[in-house]
């Protein structure tokens, strides 16, 4: 334990008391490493609210703290987690926010979920038991496992969200089965799923009449929020296939806001993608005249970026490179 107490004393936790008395006030665990090190085997929960200023490594001794059975660890400039973490034999809820490209492997996670853990969130990855909107098909489990597409036990299921993604996923591969994860998917999903196999096989015409649908439904029923959740995701299924159909979406959704109040953040990943796509197919220079339905400048940002990436000369990667200069400094003057 001394390496945890030295390690405690040379990083010390900013406003810690202040955190222990506001935000943390209703923790029934330690905040922080406790000052007297004898103590650290007792701990059962444990916070390490370490910031987004500390950027060394979380200690690899804290795999050692063997009766903790809940871990929180936020740190957003920290790059990794050591694999002892995740073998701690009594963890029953785990939490870590770091760097948003830290992804855990499926080893650890196996380990996590085989020694017991029954709330696991690691920055988007998430595994909660008592998650009740979760499918534990067994055939659909058995498939995932066997072809190592996810990582999960029947005790976790597979979140919709996530076998929707794999149902596409597989759609080229592996039709059939594709289809029967098809039936477990939330409405908007079904058409989503419909949407991209339509985009796959080049089916304009079976796009159109799935739009047409989801348009007829709106008039009848004029739930506008159903309206915008589903033909979303079927501009978000198509945009790489036919972006400016996506475009055509994008805009019959924005038409909503002055009734729904709000939109989705995917309106703002589908302009950046459309924008994109429009790019592979016609040229950089078209695709910028698109770049104005980016309504947000970080957004604009991104799509720039990635403009950058496929440019294939210097005077277009000179022109990006100078809008790309010319937004952030109008970003950092906001």
């Amino acid at each position: 334990m001394n390496k945890l107490k030295l390690w405690r004393d040379e990083n010390p936790i900013k406003n810690l008391e202040s955190l222990k008395n506001s935000y943390y006030k209703d923790f029934d665990g330690s905040v922080g490493l406790p000052i007297n090190e004898e103590n650290y085997l007792n701990i059962k929960k444990l916070i390490l609210p370490l910031g987004d200023t500390y950027k060394k490594d979380i200690p690899k001794e804290i795999g050692d703290l063997t009766n903790l059975n809940e871990l929180s660890i936020i740190a957003r400039n920290v790059k990794n987690i050591p694999n002892e973490i995740f073998n701690l034999p009594n963890l029953k809820k785990l939490d870590i926010s770091i760097d948003c490209d830290y992804k855990i492997s499926s080893k650890n996670l196996k380990v996590l979920i085989y020694n017991g853990c029954k709330d696991i969130m690691i920055n988007t990855l998430e595994r909660r038991i008592q998650y009740k909107d979760t499918v534990k098909d067994e055939q659909i489990l058995n498939y995932l496992e066997k072809n190592d597409l996810y990582v999960t036990s029947k005790d976790f299921g597979i979140s919709k969200d996530d076998l929707y993604s794999i149902s596409k996923h597989i759609a080229s591969t592996d039709e059939e089965f594709s289809k029967y994860m098809k039936k477990f998917l939330d409405k908007k999903h079904k058409f989503g799923y419909e949407a991209f196999i339509y985009a796959i096989d080049n089916n304009e015409k079976e796009i159109n009449d799935l739009i047409n649908f989801i348009e007829l439904d709106y008039e009848i029923t004029e739930n506008h929020n159903t309206y915008v959740e589903d033909i979303l995701e079927v501009a978000i299924s198509i945009v790489e296939y036919f972006p400016f159909k996506s475009l055509d979406i994008l805009d019959n959704i924005n038409e909503t806001y002055p009734i729904v109040g709000s939109l989705p953040a995917e309106t703002l990943d589908l302009s950046v993608n459309i924008v994109y796509s429009i790019a592979k197919k016609e040229g950089i220079k078209k695709a910028l005249e698109y770049l104005s339905i980016i309504e947000v400048d970080h957004f604009k940002l991104d799509a720039l970026e990635k403009l950058v990436l496929i440019s294939s000369t210097k005077d277009i990667s000179d022109l990006l490179m100078n809008m790309i200069k010319k937004l952030e400094s109008n970003i950092k003057e906001e």
